[in-house]
């Protein structure tokens, strides 16, 4: 293995913070709201477009679709407590984005993906107690302006997730709490196509997260008409770690018709060995040879987690919670997420892993090294020191004194046997960060 790439200054970064604000200078402001959202979430995006070599143009249309599109639809800006006024799931400090860095393969250049959860102002209200009004207005500009858009499943799953009496959502006591149940995404290809995606977290009135597998069943079955399901389904209900994995989340492509649209239902177990990992990415061996893949997996899991090269594989790799690293008041979560990648074109589910970095007791420095030592042994370390300058640059250059800016790594085998393997980060360690400068 090579030796670790060293991060240099962040002058590195100039150029895309520049056509960031090249691109907005001259914009009239949209308000207080989207100022804030668009300092605090736009240069970084233009970061990861150039280190990900973008063309120029393609940075720029990619840019301003974040200026136009997202960015306004992020809802308030914090309070002068720096407290979100929307609870979102895509990140625990509060901030509605999420970034996606696909690593490249070989010969290949890294792909970014964007997260985000429109925020109508009248969010939680009884005029929009589930927050969809204003994803259900970007659906609508979306279909308008990419060809070939289709909502038939999005229309569906908005359907059959959740109540058709929306006043039920109203009554006292019929949600724990506001929360996510819908987000956007919107991944950039670089022929320089947009391909959108929406996830669903059913919410039902009076019933309390997670929602049992007989509901999501049901609710999906109108997208599965040949039951591709069903070898999921029984691995679900007759394996003991499939027992144990809690459905959340269900997620469309809105590029295609459906007969090449992939349904991805995500989950998420308490089990954290990697007997269970094993278990889990193979459906209990219905999904052959995979194991050279899966020990590349857990010897990146050891080496993120400090553990022994000899730890035993029944043994759980999460670490449990050390108050002493949470110094942003981040809860950790002692869960391994997967989600299930059903086509109808396909026998067997893709499965992804979900690897919250969040646990392990490392700076965001020491996390990038040891995916970029780990990628680098895979033969796909080329974009390593493009990776680097990112996280240097969301840090300002103190990426050693952080800790945050990673919140997933996820690793999937597809079915032409190539292994897919993304970085998920965060804008912002916090909501305060903008406000007080640090």
């Amino acid at each position: 293995m090579t030796n670790s790439v060293e991060i240099s200054d962040k002058s590195s970064n100039t150029t895309s913070d520049c056509l960031w604000n090249a691109l907005t200078r001259w914009h009239p402001s949209e308000g207080a709201d989207s100022d804030f959202w668009g300092s605090l979430t736009g240069p970084p995006l233009a970061i990861l477009l150039k280190e990900a070599g973008y063309s120029i143009h393609q940075q720029v249309e990619i840019l301003q679709f974040h200026h136009h599109w997202v960015v306004p639809s992020l809802g308030s800006a914090p309070d002068s407590n720096s407290a979100a006024k929307w609870q979102t799931i895509l990140n625990p400090n509060g901030i509605p984005l999420e970034y996606a860095w696909n690593w490249n393969t070989s010969t290949g250049k890294p792909q970014i993906r964007t997260s985000w959860e429109p925020i109508g102002s009248e969010a939680g209200t009884n005029l929009d107690p589930l927050n969809q009004s204003m994803y259900g207005e970007y659906l609508n500009r979306l279909a308008k302006v990419i060809p070939n858009t289709d909502l038939t499943w999005s229309d569906s799953l908005l359907s059959s997730l959740f109540s058709p009496d929306k006043d039920a959502y109203t009554k006292p006591g019929a949600l724990d709490k506001p929360s996510t149940s819908v987000v956007a995404g919107m991944e950039f290809t670089h022929p320089g196509a947009f391909r959108a995606k929406g996830y669903f977290v059913s919410r039902l009135p009076g019933q309390k997260l997670p929602l049992p597998l007989s509901h999501w069943s049901k609710a999906l079955s109108a997208l599965n008409p040949n039951n591709k399901r069903a070898v999921l389904e029984e691995f679900l209900t007759t394996n003991s770690e499939g027992k144990g994995l809690r459905p959340y989340m269900a997620a469309v492509d809105h590029h295609a018709g459906s007969s090449g649209s992939r349904l991805k239902w995500y989950m998420k177990t308490a089990s954290t060995s990697f007997r269970s990992v094993r278990e889990i990415m193979t459906l209990g061996g219905r999904i052959p040879d995979l194991d050279r893949e899966l020990d590349g997996l857990y010897d990146l899991i050891k080496k993120l987690g400090h553990l022994s090269v000899d730890h035993p594989e029944e043994k759980e790799t999460v670490l449990p919670t050390d108050e002493s690293m949470n110094f942003l008041g981040i809860p950790k979560t002692a869960h391994y997420f997967y989600y299930f990648d059903i086509a109808a074109y396909a026998e067997l589910p893709v499965v992804k892993i979900y690897i919250p970095l969040q646990n392990y007791r490392k700076n965001d420095l020491d996390i990038a090294r040891t995916i970029v030592d780990w990628m680098e042994a895979q033969g796909r370390g080329s974009y390593g020191e493009n990776y680097l300058r990112v996280l240097q640059g969301l840090a300002d250059g103190k990426l050693e004194e952080c800790w945050g800016y990673h919140t997933f790594f996820s690793f999937a085998v597809k079915a032409n046997g190539k292994v897919d393997v993304t970085s998920y980060l965060a804008p912002s360690l916090s909501l305060d960060e903008r406000r007080s400068g640090i």
